[in-house]
Protein backbone atom coordinates (compact mmCIF):
# COMPACT_ATOMS: atom_id res chain seq x y z
CA UNK A 1 0.00 0.00 0.00
CA UNK A 2 2.63 2.55 1.01
CA UNK A 3 4.61 1.67 -2.38
CA UNK A 4 0.98 2.84 -4.21
CA UNK A 5 0.29 6.12 -2.31
CA UNK A 6 3.95 6.85 -3.17
CA UNK A 7 3.19 6.28 -7.00
CA UNK A 8 0.15 8.28 -6.47
CA UNK A 9 2.00 10.72 -5.74
CA UNK A 10 4.61 10.75 -8.15
CA UNK A 11 2.23 10.39 -11.31
CA UNK A 12 -0.16 13.35 -9.59
CA UNK A 13 2.76 15.48 -9.90
CA UNK A 14 3.60 14.62 -12.97
CA UNK A 15 0.99 15.20 -14.45
CA UNK A 16 0.52 18.60 -12.34
CA UNK A 17 -2.55 17.21 -10.79
CA UNK A 18 -4.18 20.13 -8.50
CA UNK A 19 -4.52 17.07 -5.38
CA UNK A 20 -1.10 16.44 -4.59
CA UNK A 21 -1.46 18.21 -0.90
CA UNK A 22 -4.52 15.40 -0.52
CA UNK A 23 -1.87 12.56 -1.61
CA UNK A 24 0.55 13.89 1.15
CA UNK A 25 -1.77 13.76 3.29
CA UNK A 26 -3.53 10.60 2.84
CA UNK A 27 0.29 9.07 2.73
CA UNK A 28 1.04 10.79 5.84
CA UNK A 29 -2.23 9.06 7.75
CA UNK A 30 -1.26 5.54 6.55
CA UNK A 31 2.51 6.09 7.06
CA UNK A 32 1.03 7.46 10.91
CA UNK A 33 -1.35 3.95 11.22
CA UNK A 34 1.34 1.82 9.90
CA UNK A 35 4.52 3.11 10.71
CA UNK A 36 6.99 5.49 9.20
CA UNK A 37 9.07 3.31 6.68
CA UNK A 38 12.91 3.97 5.59
CA UNK A 39 13.60 6.48 3.63
CA UNK A 40 14.04 4.76 0.07
CA UNK A 41 15.03 5.06 -3.95
CA UNK A 42 12.94 5.55 -6.25
CA UNK A 43 13.77 2.69 -7.73
CA UNK A 44 12.71 1.04 -4.56
CA UNK A 45 9.24 2.08 -4.27
CA UNK A 46 8.64 1.25 -8.07
CA UNK A 47 10.11 -2.44 -7.76
CA UNK A 48 8.12 -2.31 -4.14
CA UNK A 49 4.41 -1.91 -6.53
CA UNK A 50 5.51 -3.98 -9.01
CA UNK A 51 5.24 -6.87 -6.85
CA UNK A 52 1.71 -6.31 -7.80
CA UNK A 53 0.57 -7.79 -10.63
CA UNK A 54 -0.19 -5.77 -13.24
CA UNK A 55 1.37 -2.83 -11.93
CA UNK A 56 4.15 -0.73 -14.43
CA UNK A 57 4.64 2.23 -12.53
CA UNK A 58 8.15 2.27 -13.99
CA UNK A 59 7.03 2.64 -17.46
CA UNK A 60 4.16 4.79 -16.45
CA UNK A 61 6.29 7.51 -14.83
CA UNK A 62 8.97 7.13 -17.85
CA UNK A 63 6.08 8.21 -20.19
CA UNK A 64 5.27 11.35 -17.98
CA UNK A 65 7.56 14.21 -17.80
CA UNK A 66 9.63 14.74 -14.63
CA UNK A 67 8.65 17.95 -13.25
CA UNK A 68 10.93 18.50 -9.76
CA UNK A 69 14.64 17.25 -10.12
CA UNK A 70 14.39 15.15 -7.04
CA UNK A 71 10.65 13.42 -6.36
CA UNK A 72 11.79 12.07 -3.45
CA UNK A 73 11.37 15.51 -1.57
CA UNK A 74 7.91 14.85 -1.61
CA UNK A 75 8.27 11.44 0.07
CA UNK A 76 10.09 12.99 2.71
CA UNK A 77 7.49 16.03 3.16
CA UNK A 78 5.25 13.28 3.72
CA UNK A 79 6.95 11.12 6.31
CA UNK A 80 7.75 14.80 7.72
CA UNK A 81 3.97 15.19 7.47
CA UNK A 82 3.06 11.86 9.37
CA UNK A 83 5.63 12.78 11.87
CA UNK A 84 3.56 15.67 12.66
CA UNK A 85 0.59 13.62 12.95
CA UNK A 86 1.99 11.11 15.04
CA UNK A 87 2.94 14.27 17.54
CA UNK A 88 -0.38 15.66 17.13
CA UNK A 89 -2.49 12.12 18.16
CA UNK A 90 0.02 10.85 19.92
CA UNK A 91 -0.94 12.24 23.69
CA UNK A 92 -4.44 12.17 22.70
CA UNK A 93 -4.24 8.51 21.93
CA UNK A 94 -2.84 7.81 25.11
CA UNK A 95 -5.00 9.71 27.05
CA UNK A 96 -7.90 7.55 25.63
CA UNK A 97 -6.26 3.87 26.04
CA UNK A 98 -5.54 4.94 29.92
CA UNK A 99 -9.12 5.74 30.42
CA UNK A 100 -10.39 2.63 28.63
CA UNK A 101 -7.79 0.81 30.98
CA UNK A 102 -9.39 3.05 33.96
CA UNK A 103 -6.85 5.24 34.79
CA UNK A 104 -8.73 8.26 34.65
CA UNK A 105 -7.28 10.22 37.10
CA UNK A 106 -9.22 13.73 37.70
CA UNK A 107 -7.30 16.58 37.47
CA UNK A 108 -4.16 15.48 35.96
CA UNK A 109 -3.05 15.94 32.94
CA UNK A 110 -0.16 13.34 31.22
CA UNK A 111 2.32 14.97 29.39
CA UNK A 112 1.70 16.86 26.19
CA UNK A 113 -2.34 15.85 26.63
CA UNK A 114 -3.39 19.66 26.77
CA UNK A 115 -1.05 20.65 24.41
CA UNK A 116 -2.19 18.03 21.78
CA UNK A 117 -4.24 19.91 19.30
CA UNK A 118 -6.12 16.44 18.82
CA UNK A 119 -6.55 16.98 22.35
CA UNK A 120 -7.86 20.32 22.40
CA UNK A 121 -10.51 19.14 19.74
CA UNK A 122 -12.01 16.88 21.78
CA UNK A 123 -11.93 18.33 25.04
CA UNK A 124 -13.74 21.19 22.67
CA UNK A 125 -16.33 19.45 21.63
CA UNK A 126 -16.91 18.02 24.61
CA UNK A 127 -15.59 14.53 23.66
CA UNK A 128 -13.44 14.01 26.93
Amino acid sequence: MLAHYLASIFVAIRTDAPNVATEIEMLAWYAFAHGLPPRMELSEYIALAEQTEGVRLGELLSALPQRLPDELQVADRAMTRASQVMQDWSPFLTAVVLRAVGDDRPGVEEPGRSGSPAWNRARARGRW
